[in-house]
């Protein structure tokens, strides 16, 4: 799509047309700004980078397509500051309003279970070199020590089982569904996310702080953003850093709980589905109340839709509140 000039899709549709940034497409060729496929993105070589990816330079991206397509878009929500940061200060100007992502709850009701001879780090994700998996295998080297659990699949699974032959602590435990994910999360010291890149908001962090773990990342992007803010963890920028803060996590419980209790609390007061539900309200909702052109276009498709009846302006809707939901509601479907 990127290739024939995929901002087309923008224009797309008559009814709400929300966009959700889930990566950095709209200024990243590449749509992950992981640098030539090396380093996160500082500083823009597109050109290079896209050859670097082995994809033809996407030439539709040095006219103004973008731009008017995005006049069609009637919001952009942002799963965290960082990539609203990181889209303005790569030079998309639209108005991009921040709704964090959200988890469902789960069942919490067992406890963790009894600290064992040999506690365990988690590792949860795609196995790809932009997710770092590799970079934690000599942290875990050695006979003694806590061990490395590593759940999940990806094209770096038979590289990092090389890597990690001849170290017994570290164990791969392939695809994890739930309920069995869940309780890894739960009974895990730390939740590691050494991602390399400028990840927008890794959900498997919400994993974690629902099941009162604390989380470990890398300081980049959007992680550093959720663990910071919540005061569930800790973020690190080089690899002796993560080294001290695996140290001290082991050497003091009381501190595990507290992390994975801020963690939690946070959770519940931001990233459930009701906060969630919330925030999308207020992202639709701008300087207290959506334009009358925005909302009789919207009323319009509602009445299409059977969900409001004929003949209703924006003056008649009084309860902005109301409309709101419904327009929200709409948009979900």
């Amino acid at each position: 799509m990127s290739l024939i000039g995929g901002a087309g899709v923008l224009t797309y549709g008559r009814a709400l047309n929300p966009y959700t940034m889930h990566e950095y497409w709209l200024v990243c060729p590449m749509h992950v700004l992981f640098r030539h496929g090396r380093e996160p993105c500082e500083r823009r070589t597109c050109f290079t980078c896209a050859l670097a990816h082995k994809r033809p330079p996407q030439l539709w991206r040095r006219t103004n397509r973008l731009e008017s397509a995005a006049a069609h878009v009637d919001a952009f929500l942002a799963l965290s500051a960082f990539s609203a940061d990181a889209h303005r200060s790569r030079g998309f100007h639209a108005d991009v309003r921040v709704v964090p992502p959200f988890a469902p709850r789960v069942d919490d009701t067992a406890a963790r279970r009894a600290p064992s001879a040999r506690p365990y780090f988690l590792f949860a994700g795609r196995l790809e070199t932009i997710k770092g998996p590799q970079t934690l295998i000599g942290h875990f080297a050695g006979a003694s020590g806590p061990e490395l659990w590593i759940a999940g699949r990806g094209s770096l699974d038979g590289a990092l089982r090389r890597m990690a032959a001849g170290h017994p602590r570290i164990r791969f435990l392939g695809y994890v569904s739930e309920p069995r994910l869940s309780e890894l999360f739960r009974d895990a010291e730390a939740l590691l996310v050494p991602s390399l890149a400028h990840e927008v908001f890794p959900l498997v962090i919400l994993e974690a702080f629902r099941r009162a773990t604390p989380v470990v990342a890398r300081r980049l992007g959007g992680m550093t953003e959720a663990v910071e803010s919540s005061g569930g963890g800790f973020v690190y920028t080089t690899e002796s850093e993560l080294d001290a803060i695996i140290g001290t996590l082991l050497g003091n419980p009381f501190l595990r709980a507290r992390l994975g209790a801020l963690g939690r609390a946070a959770f519940e007061e931001r990233w459930t589905p009701d906060a969630a539900t919330y925030l999308e309200r207020k992202a639709w909702d701008r300087n207290g109340g959506l334009s009358d052109g925005f909302m009789q276009r919207n009323i319009d498709f509602s009445v299409e839709m059977g969900v409001l009846k004929p003949g209703m302006t924006p003056a008649a809707a009084e309860d902005r509140r109301y409309l709101n939901a419904v327009l929200a509601e709409i948009g979900r479907q």
